[in-house]
């Protein structure tokens, strides 16, 4: 019978226990259990971190060696009672396992709302065994135990975007908020573009959702993480069940209901309150750049005028309002950024369908600016006039993402590098026959994954800038392209 954990690691009890024939790193008592944990079928990686130390790394292919019978051969495997109480024991003596070592030491703050760490955070263990939110349904959670994208769900999500956004999560009970679990088939094989797509139609505007999901004690639980609407109130557009068309929910502690007028007047004074910061910070912005610039004509914006837009446009405004089908105030800033950027592939046609201008007189106004930037103005009249084009062939796994997006399969990359695989293969679409929201929504999902990857290489986002360009020259740009009186040119693919 197993004694203490440091009496294990001494080497000091245990009838399977034997005298070393030569010295090891690893001793024969914590071989034993090694063995008896590949029986049980634990994974190498997972027994390395049972044994692994500061003071003493456990190589990956010494496990494979103590497989194997090179190392340690003599030694028997601890039996099945003596695993149970090293692996209590272990967990005792350290406090937490070491997946929760990392969380402990981890600022969760600094994660996205969605991420696993995240999500358990929001759990605790109770004394009864049972796992339960922290501090059951607030005015920024709401739990429920099944997932189904149909009224209840549309009115959670309104009213929490109303309020200061929050949570939906699934597999979760509403009485005494226990995480009991769920079918993780009907959760993940949800679409989530056609859940964005169910959302945008049941009110305006949509407010900025995230999905996730995590895994306690088994248990599957889901989430929807609701971001709040800067440019409320969202105001629910169709019925549905107990989903109202005209209603504004708001999410109070416990319940989502229809708002009350003082937390009406809250989102009024807050829309109003943003609105006045804007406009001071436009005010501040003109008086720096003198008295010419704070003259502008509302008929028709003069050139000063949109030299101070310009200025405060970037590239990630232009993909992101692209992304997104966003109205813009002064769509051709959103043109020039392309002159005054040295990123090769930003969206252009749809801003120029914005501004009402043609492809002749786009390329006017190109040419009238100055700009330190030669080869992004020349690459920028090349895609205007279709003699360069974001497409690019897709080969190998790329082809087979493109192939499954074309087929309406789900689609949800978890890393930078699968989120830059998918951008690749939205590059590679030669016709518009996929619905534009849901690329554009697929596209947002492969940014967050991007940017939550610390570490991400340049060349990701590159992609990402690329797949929407094509998504803006098929679905904006051969339109245009076709109405003005550019020159029969092949396009060639950069």
């Amino acid at each position: 019978m197993l004694g203490t954990l440091s009496d294990l690691v001494k080497g000091t009890v245990g009838v399977w226990v034997t005298t070393n024939r030569r010295k090891r790193s690893i001793q024969d008592n914590e071989i034993a259990l090694i063995k008896a944990m590949l029986v049980r079928g634990f994974e190498k990686t997972q027994i390395q971190a049972y044994f692994t130390h500061p003071q003493r790394p456990v190589n990956f292919g010494r496990i494979t060696n103590i497989e194997n019978g090179e190392y340690g051969p003599e030694v028997s495997a601890a039996s099945s009672d003596d695993l149970d109480r090293f692996l209590s024991s272990w967990a005792e003596h350290r406090g937490l396992a070491i997946e929760h070592l990392a969380d402990a030491a981890l600022d969760i703050t600094l994660l996205p709302p969605t991420a696993e760490r995240k999500l358990l955070s929001l759990f605790i263990r109770k004394d009864d065994g049972n796992w339960a939110l922290d501090h059951k349904e607030t005015d920024n959670i709401e739990c429920k135990k099944n997932f189904h994208p149909n009224g209840k769900l549309f009115r959670a999500i309104s009213a929490l975007a109303n309020n200061r956004g929050g949570y939906v999560l699934f597999g979760v009970t509403d009485e005494g908020c226990i995480a009991t679990g769920m079918d993780s088939r009907r959760f993940l094989e949800n679409d989530p573009n056609y859940l964005s797509q169910k959302v945008r139609a049941a009110m305006e505007p949509m407010p900025r959702i995230e999905v996730g999901h995590c895994l306690i004690d088994g248990k599957f639980i889901g989430a929807i993480y609701v971001h709040p609407e800067v440019d409320g109130p969202v105001i629910a557009a169709k019925d549905d069940e107990n989903f109202r068309e005209g209603t504004i929910y708001y999410r109070y502690p416990g319940e989502s209901r229809a708002v009350r007028p003082a937390e009406f007047r809250k989102i009024l004074n807050e829309r109003d309150r943003r609105v006045r910061q804007e406009s001071l910070t436009g005010i501040s912005r003109l008086m720096e750049l003198g008295s010419r610039a704070a003259i502008i004509d509302m008929g028709e914006k003069t050139s000063e005028a949109t030299k101070i837009v310009r200025e405060s446009v970037d590239d990630a405004d232009v993909l992101r309002n692209f992304l997104r089908q966003n109205t813009v105030q002064f769509p051709l800033a959103y043109v020039l950024r392309s002159v005054n950027t040295a990123k090769r592939w930003l969206p252009i046609f749809y801003y120029i369908k914005l501004s009402g201008l043609s492809i002749s007189q786009a390329l006017g106004e190109i040419a009238a600016r100055e700009t330190s930037h030669v080869a992004s103005r020349r690459n920028l009249v090349e895609r205007l006039l279709g003699r360069k084009t974001a497409y690019a062939k897709p080969v190998g796994r790329v082809a087979r993402i493109l192939k499954d997006i074309k087929s309406n399969r789900p689609i949800i990359p978890e890393t930078a590098s699968e989120a830059a695989h998918v951008a690749q293969a939205i590059a590679g679409l030669e016709s518009t026959t996929v619905d534009l929201s849901r690329l554009s929504e697929l596209l947002i999902t492969c940014a967050e994954a991007i940017r939550r990857d610390k570490s991400a290489k340049a060349v990701f986002w590159s992609s990402l800038y690329k797949a929407a360009s094509r998504l803006d020259e098929l679905y904006f740009g051969e339109r245009l392209q076709t109405q003005s009186d550019r020159p029969n040119s092949q396009k060639t693919a950069a």
